[in-house]
Formats: C-alpha cells, sequence, structure tokens
C-alpha cells in the first residue's frame, strides 16, 4: 500500500526525499524480501537531506515493540498519509467544483461523484487509523 502512494502526500520535503529514495531503491516490495540490506540501499538512492533522515531513522527506536504492536503502528502511518492525499485531492476537486460553470450539470455531477468515492474511502481508511 505504501508504495501506491504519490510524492505529493508529503508536504515536508525532507519526507518526500526520503519517500522518493525508497521509491528508488525498490520500494516496499523490495525491502520486505531484502530487509537487512534496506537502510543502505536506500541511502544509496538519498539525496544529502534525505541522507541524513534515514540515518538518524535507523537509530531511533519504535514506539511499538511487539511484531502486532509494530504492524499497528506501520498501518496507521500509512492509513495517515493516505488519508492526507484524500484531503489535498478533495481540496483540488472542490476547487474545481467551484470554478465550474452551474450550467455545466454533468461536470459537476462527476465531480461530486468523484467527492463521494474519496469521502467512502476516507472513512475505510479511517478504520486502520
Amino acid at each position: 500500500l505504501f508504495d501506491r502512494l504519490k510524492p505529493e502526500a508529503f508536504n515536508d520535503p525532507g519526507s518526500r526525499a526520503v519517500f522518493q529514495a525508497m521509491q528508488a531503491a525498490g520500494g516496499m516490495a523490495w525491502a520486505v524480501q531484502n530487509p537487512q540490506n534496506w537502510p543502505e540501499r536506500v541511502i544509496e538512492n538519498a539525496d544529502e537531506r534525505a541522507k541524513q533522515i534515514v540515518a538518524e531513522l535507523v537509530v531511533r527506536a519504535l514506539p511499538a515493540q511487539k511484531e502486532d504492536e509494530v504492524e499497528r503502528y506501520c498501518r496507521s502511518i500509512v492509513a495517515r498519509l493516505f488519508d492526507k492525499d484524500i484531503v489535498r485531492i478533495a481540496g483540488l476537486l472542490h476547487s474545481q467544483l467551484l470554478r465550474t460553470d452551474p450550467s455545466d450539470v454533468e461536470t459537476s455531477a462527476k465531480l461530486l461523484e468523484q467527492l463521494q468515492v474519496l469521502e467512502r474511502q476516507r472513512a475505510r481508511l479511517r478504520q486502520h487509523m
């Protein structure tokens, strides 16, 4: 799921740089298969800012210890990232809806339908947060 995020989901430039380094390193699919080499591979694909952030993250303790707690913690982070991205996309759609000619009923209906789909997705995500 994490690999399906877009860089725009990350407001912070440092977090975006780390995400892009992770993607360049093969994404989470690669990491799951090769966990022992993952931090080094991300650092190899990172710019200077992201290298520093990854180096700090590698030594930081997780706020969860047991496997199920770590999984729940990770899932909640990914769910929050998707939630933020849904809010960003909904804002773009709302803005487009406001600029749409009121007589263009078809376009307005399509935009409203997309907004409803996003809200349903957001509600499902919130179950994992």
